[in-house]
């Protein structure tokens, strides 16, 4: 066992800007304000609409989309993906439709899209996973002008471009998440971002109406970052991971959660970090250019889906696929990596009263990711150069990992 282990994601937050962060007040509209036009301003959205995290943007928006067209109520979504999206479909009401993803670059398989399209959809879900783009041109090609809408879901999808656009901006609207594990980690944080119109004055209305975070709700959002903060430390990461009642990496479904407002703080400490976001986004870059090239070298670890315009990526995490997958994740954490799994199921598969399913294509490439996909850690506190000086051997001999061919 290595005496520490580097998380598979993480985000480089300083005490001293929490700590005035904090000091700044916890209800200062000023800073969400400022921290909301950052965003509209990436996306070219004119109106960004912050809540206490992304699921409950989502609901919202998903259940004022409804109101717009009530004779809808399927909302199509990747196969495979986050359980907070089919968490948010059910908290809207609706009902959720998972349609299949090509293996090859983890997007929407578009003859599968077109099959599960039909007067009763209401919006299509666009998943920009790991950071990776899914083209919303495709998606658009498919729906024609059937009146659908369009969600871009960027939740891990911070600061990359696609042909020349951060993404968020295509779709009718756009969901970022600044929870744990994201690109930006702010103890939480849900902004949805969309035109002028209807839906965007339906959306203030709600986020008015929500209650605003309680005293002990702002503390319990401090302590949650400040743990996550110290726990992202290799040595720290590495008895935590041992711990049952923490959960860390483990992935659930809860569709019964708190909807009310952002906090003040958290916007500010925000505006704080983007101070040093070039270098955070460069240092990830760099690192998911050398997996690129060190798996290239020797596939037997795994390959890396298919992506257009890989230099304008700004990774959450570098997937993998490969067909033995925990052979390859056992060789990583002997040598001080965690090699982490996803998303246990297809999303098809949670077993919930409460969520609605409607499926109508087979979800088989969405199911060999499931059992093939893992991530490795592209963020700032990973150096992957200094990693590979320091392993043993930068290859695995085809002995060690015999059987861990990857998926052609």
């Amino acid at each position: 066992m290595v005496a520490s282990l580097i998380p598979p994601s993480a985000c480089p937050v300083r005490l001293a800007d929490i700590r005035e962060a904090w000091r700044s007040g916890k209800e200062s509209a000023d800073s969400i304000e400022r921290f909301c036009s950052v965003l509209a301003s990436r996306t070219g959205k004119p109106h960004a609409f912050a809540f206490n995290q992304a699921r409950t943007a989502l609901a919202i928006l998903l259940q004022e989309l409804h109101r717009l067209r009530s004779e809808r109520f399927e909302v199509i979504v990747p196969a495979y993906t986050c359980y907070t999206v089919a968490a948010a479909v059910a908290r809207a009401g609706l009902v959720m439709v998972p349609v299949d993803i090509e293996p090859s670059d983890l997007c929407f398989k578009l003859q599968a899209l077109q099959d599960s399209i039909n007067e009763r959809t209401l919006a299509i879900i666009v998943v920009h996973p790991f950071g990776q783009p899914c083209s919303i041109g495709a998606v658009k090609g498919v729906i024609s002008n059937r009146h659908i809408f369009i969600v871009e879901d960027c939740a891990q999808a911070w600061d990359t471009r696609y042909r020349g656009h951060f993404l968020g901006g295509e779709g009718d609207a756009s969901i970022f998440s600044f929870g744990r594990g994201k690109h930006l980690n702010l103890g939480g944080g849900g902004i949805c971002c969309v035109g002028e119109g209807e839906i965007a004055y339906r959306l203030e209305q709600r986020m008015r109406e929500l209650p605003a975070p309680s005293q002990r709700e702002h503390v319990r959002r401090l302590l949650k970052l400040v743990f996550t903060i110290i726990g992202q430390h290799p040595y720290i990461y590495a008895y935590a991971l041992r711990v049952p009642f923490l959960g860390i990496g483990e992935t659930y479904f809860d569709d019964d959660f708190a909807m009310i407002q952002w906090s003040g703080w958290q916007a500010q400490l925000g505006l704080r970090l983007l101070r040093d976001w070039e270098s955070m986004a460069s240092r990830r870059r760099r690192n998911a250019d050398f997996w690129r090239e060190w798996l290239q070298r020797d596939s037997v670890l795994g390959i890396i889906p298919q992506v257009e315009e890989p230099m304008n990526v700004v990774y959450l995490r570098m997937p993998v696929l490969s067909r033995d997958r925990q052979r390859a994740m056992r060789w990583f954490r002997k040598r001080g990596i965690h090699a982490q799994k996803m998303y246990p199921t297809v999303l098809a598969d949670i077993d919930s009263p409460h969520l609605k399913v409607k499926v109508y294509s087979t979800l088989d490439g969405a199911r060999r990711v499931t059992e093939s996909l893992y991530t490795l850690p592209v963020h700032p506190l990973f150096d992957a150069k200094r990693w590979a000086a320091r392993c043993s051997r930068r290859r695995c001999s085809k002995e060690e990992m015999l059987g861990a061919n990857t998926i052609p």
